[in-house]
């Protein structure tokens, strides 16, 4: 503000007008007006000759004189020597710090021979260039001597401002001109009809006794061998095994023959559809109000993607529970697509086995969606569905019942570890 009053006084201050520019083509004002002497011995420093191009370098010991005190001598005349030049170069520069361009000195007036320690013309034209930017930064610091000097005493008037009449201001608030995740879904979350996806039943075939004949004698030969006490704990162990895996009785699963590959087609389709209809009810729910926001598209891109991204745990906070319980359902959806996807490849592929399995696995039966919404997400992400065991493993993990550290035993194959 300070600097825009001075500008305008050269409008109304007659005696500012007045004041005369220096006349030169350019200045520094970061090298500052004023010539000192580190200056000085900073810019002539780089044209002071080494020991070697000296006198100093051709002379001779002395008779008896060891190597080390020659060498000192010699240094020791070499600085006297050159620092007596680059003070009395530095002191005839000070006496001329008024003038644009100092005059060489003389070298009569030298204590030594000056050119044997310096190279001073060459000097003398970077001083040269110094002294003329030092003096027009002067030039330019005296003018703004003027300049403070004659604003400061011109004279200043008071002008009073009217009063301006004391009216209710109205505000009128203007529309933002994005829309925000979180504002769209500040509306109503629309209600989502159930799935209409059914599977056929699994049926039971009577049940399986597993043979253990031949490992009861590969049992009692292994207990035979115990020596330590440790080896006959764990024959003990597998001996209580043995006895579980006589007593199970499996059953035998099996599926009837109509659903073969156009049933798992129809069936596939029709998840489809129900994932379909969900999006475009979601979709018509999250289109902006404004007209403007929604013809300029100012407003997130809606897709698939973007509507699972909100399953994740900081977009899910901001969520109102009825838009958590749509996007559930959506993500339960996209679910039932890959499930359907992976018991389309098990028909035509003929592995009955795979086929049970994704039958047998009844999504998020013993965990709930909404609590664990990321859980979901996983889900898709993976293409997979989480069955009960690998959740008790994971709850367990997470929240041992024991209270204190514990160590789970996974089985091998079964997909438990990379999915927990």
């Amino acid at each position: 503000m300070a600097l825009l009053q001075t500008f305008a006084q050269f409008r109304t201050v007659a005696a500012l007008r007045e004041l005369v520019l220096p006349t030169f083509e350019s200045c520094s004002p970061p090298d500052g007006y004023e010539i000192t002497k580190h200056k000085l011995e900073v810019t002539i420093k780089p044209f002071l000759l080494a020991i070697e191009a000296t006198p100093e370098a051709e002379m001779k010991s002395e008779a008896g004189e060891t190597w080390q005190k020659f060498e000192a001598r010699q240094a020791q005349l070499f600085r006297n020597n050159r620092n007596a030049v680059n003070k009395w170069l530095v002191d005839a520069l000070l006496a001329q710090t008024q003038l644009l361009v100092p005059d060489k000195p003389g070298l009569e007036h030298a204590p030594v021979n000056a050119s044997k320690y310096i190279r001073l013309d060459d000097a003398i034209g970077a001083v040269r260039k110094k002294f003329e930017v030092w003096y027009n930064n002067r030039q330019l610091f005296r003018y703004f001597e003027q300049v403070a000097a004659k604003a400061s005493s011109a004279a200043v008037r008071k002008i009073v401002l009217p009063e301006w009449p004391t009216s209710e201001l109205h505000i009128t608030r203007r529309d933002d001109g994005f829309m925000s995740v979180k504002a769209l879904f500040s509306g109503a979350a629309p209600i989502l009809e159930e799935s209409t996806a059914n599977l056929p039943q699994l049926f039971s075939d009577g049940t399986s006794v597993i043979s253990t004949t031949r490992l009861a004698p590969l049992l009692g030969r292994l207990q035979e061998l115990c020596q330590s006490s440790y080896e006959r704990r764990y024959a003990n162990e597998l001996s209580t095994s043995l006895e579980c895996l006589a007593n199970y009785s499996g059953s035998k699963m099996s599926i009837g023959d109509e659903f073969n590959v156009d049933a798992a087609k129809d069936h596939l389709a029709t998840c489809h559809d129900d994932a379909t209809k969900m999006y475009s009810c979601i979709v018509a729910e999250l289109k902006p109000s404004s007209s403007v926001l929604c013809n300029s598209e100012q407003w997130p891109r809606v897709s698939t993607s973007f509507l699972l991204q909100q399953l994740t745990s900081g977009a899910w906070e901001q969520l109102s529970p009825d838009w958590q319980m749509t996007l559930v359902k959506f993500g339960q959806a996209m679910v039932q697509v890959q499930r359907a996807e992976r018991i389309l490849r098990a028909v035509r592929a003929g592995n009955c086995e795979d086929m049970i399995g994704e039958l047998k696995n009844v999504p998020h039966s013993n965990w709930d969606p909404l609590r664990r919404p990321d859980w979901r997400l996983l889900e898709i992400e993976a293409g997979i569905t989480i069955r009960e065991v690998q959740v008790q493993i994971a709850n367990e993990m997470m929240a041992p019942s024991g209270g204190h550290n514990s160590v789970m035993q996974l089985n091998m194959g079964t997909y438990n570890s990379c999915c927990i």
